[in-house]
């Protein structure tokens, strides 16, 4: 049912559809000290403006191309990308995967552009099932959407705007806050706190007071895999930690946790406690070995999956957060990575992790860089949740504002 007011348009009723084109690729002159913004798939869906491209053209190749204008809606139409958008905030052009709109004077670009991502997955739906799926011009034109008068539309942009606002400012914080940890973990997982005297050792300079010893050394009971992940049992039986865990931004939480059954014999071999650490033994790609993170809650029922290797940190020698910190770090990562096996997967086994050398300052320095790195990760978290939360206002907003289910006053 239309809301009171509104009509449902076609895409070709509410503006005008530019599909993008490449220049001659042979003719150099076209990109040659470019500075006209010339769009692709991988420029469009980082914000709401298209700001900057990766390629840029020159006049000579931004004469040889369709332009779009500025406020004009991007909209990728062809591959794995379809559905990727931008607004044009000059004017611009694209390559042939983009097909644009230029809105008339009854329509606000912003309203188009909500509502269009609003309807992402029906116009995916259009591709169909080609091995390059694409969605064509004409499809494209006849796309429908709720179309209120242009005052409503402004008022609609303007509050979904807002939220677009708090969303890109909390990813903001977000980003500066990892930039502030990558920071502090090379830092002080390297030089410590206030120290001024230092040595050289395997892995650089360190404080004098502190030691360099292996991976293996810090474990109680050495390197383990874990328990064979049979799918015919899932869903029930014990708790488990699978791979995808281990990728989770902070330490692994019991409640994202799957179940496999097993028997009580293989429970008991492979049983993990609080602060035991895990990393992936296999990856499609080389940066995705040995992945690590940590389990921090007490629970007697919890298990690992056989993909993934585990250590228990020996406590009288290391945190287990501090150790956790530095297996995670630049140092640690390109250890691994250069241990690796690659042929059909990249593969690490626990040989190639047991001989990373650690750098370990007394347990009470360890406890103060994990307070420290601890206390940056807390505020990440808070951001993150907020972030959750505004996203999930902002497609509630979206579903009632743009199909009329909500109204607002103007």
């Amino acid at each position: 049912m239309i809301p009171e007011g509104w009509k449902n348009q076609k895409l070709n009723d509410i503006g005008t559809i530019i599909t993008g084109n490449t220049p001659k690729t042979s003719i150099v002159d076209y990109y040659k000290n470019g500075s006209k913004l010339w769009a692709s798939p991988s420029d469009l869906g980082l914000s709401k403006y298209i700001i900057n491209t990766k390629t840029k053209l020159s006049d000579v190749g931004f004469e040889q191309i369709r332009k779009i204008p500025v406020g004009s809606i991007l909209f990728t139409c062809i591959g794995s990308t379809i559905g990727k958008m931008g607004i044009a905030s000059e004017n611009m052009g694209t390559n042939q995967q983009i097909n644009s709109i230029a809105c008339n004077e009854k329509t606000h670009n912003e309203f188009i552009y909500y509502a269009l991502s609003n309807k992402s997955d029906e116009i995916k739906s259009l591709a169909g099932i080609q091995a390059v799926p694409i969605v064509n011009k004409t499809a494209f034109g006849q796309t429908k959407i709720l179309l209120p008068a242009l005052p409503e539309q402004k008022k609609i942009a303007t509050i979904l705007s807002s939220i677009d606002e708090s969303i890109q400012i909390t990813q903001k914080v977000i980003d500066q806050t990892q930039t502030v940890k990558k920071g502090l973990l090379q830092e002080l997982l390297t030089k410590g706190i206030e120290h001024s005297e230092f040595k050289k050792t395997e892995i650089g300079e360190i404080p004098v007071e502190w030691e360099v010893v292996s991976l293996i050394s810090l474990s109680i009971d050495g390197i383990s895999n874990g328990v064979f992940n049979d799918p015919k049992k899932k869903g029930k039986g014990y708790i488990l930690i699978n791979v995808v865990n281990l990728y989770d931004t902070f330490e692994i939480q019991i409640e994202k946790l799957g179940k496999v059954d097993i028997t009580q014999k293989e429970f008991e071999v492979n049983k993990i406690v609080a602060g035991d650490i895990f990393f992936t033994r296999s990856s499609l790609v080389v940066e995705g070995i040995a992945r690590c993170n940590i389990f921090l809650e007490k629970s007697n029922n919890v298990t690992f999956d056989g993909h993934i290797m585990k250590i228990s940190p020996n406590t009288d020698k290391v945190e287990p957060l501090f150790l956790k910190y530095y297996c995670s770090s630049t140092n640690a990562r390109l250890f691994f990575m250069s241990r690796a096996k690659t042929a059909t997967m990249t593969t690490i086994g626990q040989k190639d992790i047991a001989p990373l050398l650690v750098p370990i300052p007394t347990i009470k320095e360890q406890k103060n860089i994990v307070q420290v790195i601890s206390s940056i990760e807390q505020s990440e978290k808070i951001y993150r949740k907020k972030l959750y939360r505004l996203n999930l206002t902002k497609k509630g907003l979206m579903q009632d504002l743009l199909t009329g289910k909500v109204r607002v006053k103007v």
